[in-house]
């Protein structure tokens, strides 16, 4: 990736029963993976922790598997904005209820996205819900891309 990125973000795919675990932000009706910004100089695991704390209550969970960075350039308002966003597989503890698992912040709510429906399509970056569909079928797929909205 040759562009630079204004920040960096860690997000983590959660999946369970068949689900994929989002967080939708009312004010602009998108959903997105839980996670966010890294801070100073946090590494990429102890950001993803830190914001899975912060963002999900009653949720116990360990960071598995690395799965690639996706860097997204838009302009909103006139402003040209960019985020390189890097993923990690997430797991539930088995004791974990995920209907138990709430939003801890403002506007946004948790919501549990079938596998096996278009709701994946929802998704921001956008080409994120074909990189989760080829990993739940066990093709093969290249997460490190650009992706300009």
């Amino acid at each position: 990736m040759s562009e630079p990125c204004n920040t960096t973000s860690v997000r983590g795919l959660i999946l369970q029963d068949d689900q994929l675990l989002v967080e939708h932000f009312a004010p602009l009706s998108i959903a997105f993976l839980p996670g966010g910004q890294v801070q100073g100089s946090e590494n990429l695991h102890d950001t993803l922790d830190r914001e899975l704390r912060e963002e999900l209550t009653n949720c116990e969970f360990e960071i598995c598997d690395y799965l690639g960075k996706i860097a997204c350039f838009w302009t909103q308002d006139g402003k040209s904005n960019s985020c390189l966003n890097h993923f990690f597989e997430v797991k539930l503890s088995p004791e974990v209820n995920i209907h138990d698992i709430q939003a801890a912040e403002p506007n946004r709510e948790v919501r549990w996205l079938s596998l096996k429906s278009g709701a994946m399509r929802s998704l921001t970056p956008l080409v994120l819900a074909s990189l989760i569909e080829k990993r739940i079928n066990g093709e093969t797929a290249e997460w490190d891309l650009i992706d300009k909205q």
